[in-house]
């Protein structure tokens, strides 16, 4: 995971009423985190933003969490990704590693860095026998959710990041390893306006402009989750709202606990209000 910061000022206008906020460094990682450990998050982005056939056969009731501690000799141990297994409907398993990246510039290495991950993974799957029933590794599709202001331009295939070789030519045993993007100010406001769905409206909160779009946003977090059975990922977006975002933007919303997603729409009303 990447650990720099963003350094984007604010979106907002400083007012007396909606001003910075001294806090400790805003921790992006841990909110995405957060939100993207409830099986319903990786549903919607799964159906919202994977334009890939595959994607249908998947069952996505049977979404289940990874345990992400795991290590290969003498290789760096990853701790705390996003790492999820959902059945397939033929019977077997697929599984998808969401690399979560905030950071202030693009990384000409991810597709490097990735896929050391998946092959840490594929050694975990082989040492605990998780194999297919054909005796192969699982399918994994890797992802990188990134939130910076400049375009993500880093290469998506790790062979493109290998040199030719003693003729000039591509070199033939180059590994072909490839990781998706969800690069978030990218994508069309208005197309993720028309869409029920939790990521669509978390990117829209990223790109938002003012405290009454952030308001609204809020508004359609709360309608979509009006299901008892979300109550976790209410308390989610509450903090990942009241803690990342709104600080991150110059939004006070107060001193105390998080509190529930309804208190924190209450918040932004005042807001603007005042």
């Amino acid at each position: 995971m990447g650990r720099r910061r963003s350094g984007r000022q604010s979106r907002f206008p400083l007012t007396p009423h909606c001003r910075r906020v001294e806090t400790p460094p805003m921790d992006h990682d841990s909110g995405y985190h957060l939100l993207f450990s409830h099986p319903k998050m990786v549903a919607d982005f799964l159906s919202g933003f994977v334009a890939e056939p595959w994607v249908n056969d998947l069952d996505l009731s049977t979404l289940e969490r990874v345990n992400a501690k795991f290590h290969a000799d003498g290789l760096e141990r990853r701790d705390g990704d996003v790492i999820w297994k959902v059945r397939r409907r033929d019977g077997g398993y697929a599984y998808l590693y969401l690399v979560i990246e905030f950071q202030s510039s693009v990384d000409p290495w991810m597709a490097l860095r990735v896929a050391v991950y998946v092959l840490l993974l594929h050694l975990h799957l082989i040492r605990e026998g998780k194999l297919g029933p054909d005796g192969l590794l699982p399918p994994v599709y890797p992802v990188v959710i990134y939130n910076g202001d400049r375009r993500w331009t880093a290469k998506t295939d790790l062979r493109d990041l290998i040199g030719p070789g003693p003729d000039g030519r591509p070199w033939p045993w180059r590994p072909r390893f490839r990781y998706h993007v969800l690069d978030e100010q990218r994508h069309d406001p208005d197309r993720l306006q028309g869409m029920d769905n939790l990521v669509a409206v978390l990117v829209l909160m990223e790109q938002c402009r003012t405290i009454e779009e952030l308001r609204v946003l809020v508004d359609r977090t709360v309608a979509l989750l009006g299901n008892e059975a979300y109550a976790s990922l209410h308390r989610a977006f509450a903090t990942m709202l009241k803690t990342v975002l709104a600080p991150a933007r110059g939004i006070d919303l107060g001193a105390g606990g998080v509190g529930e997603l309804s208190e924190v729409r209450d918040m932004l009303a005042e807001r603007v209000k005042e």
